[in-house]
């Protein structure tokens, strides 16, 4: 397929070029231009400094294939990144110029990067020290890709009443996030429970099959990971629960609160990082096995063969039930 280079070029690093690519993104993926809030700013303002990292991204997704190089896979059921704008700008030495870019459109570069929010993917140490990693990793050339869960409510807003600790939860996902780059395509069935039975198959030879009891649909959500003054961007890839399908027939014969039931299940299991329950374990096993998975088929795509080429390391955070 032909390269979109052939047409035109990546947005030029100027001031220029940045405004056009920001006042772009205004318009044409916000939808708005004189009515704009700050939320429609900050939004196109993070679009543009990711289409500068885009291009990066793909070329080093496209390098790691044509050379087969190996691929550091790293699983952790908590990554702590921290706000993205800031890390993106500096990595990308774009500060200086989204700065000035903005105040000639009256705009200030602190006042919107203080809207960003957090994403709550984990509730300490082990979390940031891998999100620490795939930095370094980046920063050192080195082709990584992690791997994780995307909770809907990670970490949570501590607030008192009475001089008793109450934890709200933190909606850090309730908007689009535009550092996400959603590909469901590339989504993965995950079974639990059930049974095996037996069977030949057409050669006669004797096989077990394993019957799920109950599935799960592991979407992608892949985050951008820039390294510091380098060309090298690397994937921190989340997985988040949905329910494999609902049929007609439960809606038509009145079982939709009994299916809502068994989806909201399904749904807890990346919905937050710690509980007093089992699930952020099936949770956990659920990302392990939609990555492991899934590092054959991206071999196709965009990198080299996990099972061959690729150097595995597994957070202890995984390991742990809790």
């Amino acid at each position: 397929m032909p390269s979109l280079r052939q047409f035109e070029s990546r947005p030029q690093r100027t001031v220029r070029s940045f405004t056009r690519e920001f006042l772009e993104n205004l318009r044409y993926h916000r939808g708005v231009e004189q009515y704009a809030t700050p939320v429609d700013y900050y939004m196109s303002l993070a679009l543009t400094v990711r289409e500068y990292m885009m291009q990066d991204w793909l070329d080093s997704l496209h390098t790691q294939s044509r050379t087969g190089a190996k691929v550091v896979c790293y699983l952790s059921a908590e990554y702590l990144p921290g706000r993205q704008l800031g890390n993106a700008l500096l990595n990308g030495d774009l500060r200086e110029i989204a700065a000035e870019s903005l105040q000639s459109l009256g705009l200030d570069l602190k006042e919107l990067m203080e809207l960003e929010t957090e994403p709550g993917l984990g509730n300490g140490g082990l979390g940031r020290l891998a999100a620490c990693f795939l930095d370094s990793l980046s920063a050192l050339d080195i082709p990584a890709i992690g791997y994780g869960i995307r909770y809907d409510f990670g970490i949570f807003r501590q607030t008192f009443v009475n001089g008793w600790q109450i934890e709200q939860p933190d909606s850090w996902s309730m908007g689009a996030s535009p550092w996400e780059v959603v590909h469901p395509q590339f989504s993965n069935r995950v079974g639990f429970g059930g049974h095996t039975e037996p069977y030949y198959d057409e050669t006669g030879q004797f096989q077990v099959r394993w019957i799920p009891s109950e599935q799960v649909i592991g979407v992608p959500y892949n985050i951008l990971v820039p390294g510091y003054h380098t060309k090298m961007v690397n994937t921190l890839r989340l997985w988040r629960a949905r329910r494999a399908g609902v049929r007609l027939a439960h809606l038509q014969c009145g079982r939709l609160c009994q299916r809502g039931a068994a989806t909201n299940r399904v749904r807890k299991r990346s919905r937050r990082c710690f509980t007093r329950t089992t699930l952020p374990l099936r949770g956990k096993n659920s990302g392990c096995d939609s990555s492991i998975s899934l590092s054959p088929a991206r071999s196709r795509t965009s990198s080299a063969s996990c099972r061959r080429d690729t150097i595995c390391a597994i957070s202890t955070s995984v390991m742990s039930s809790n």
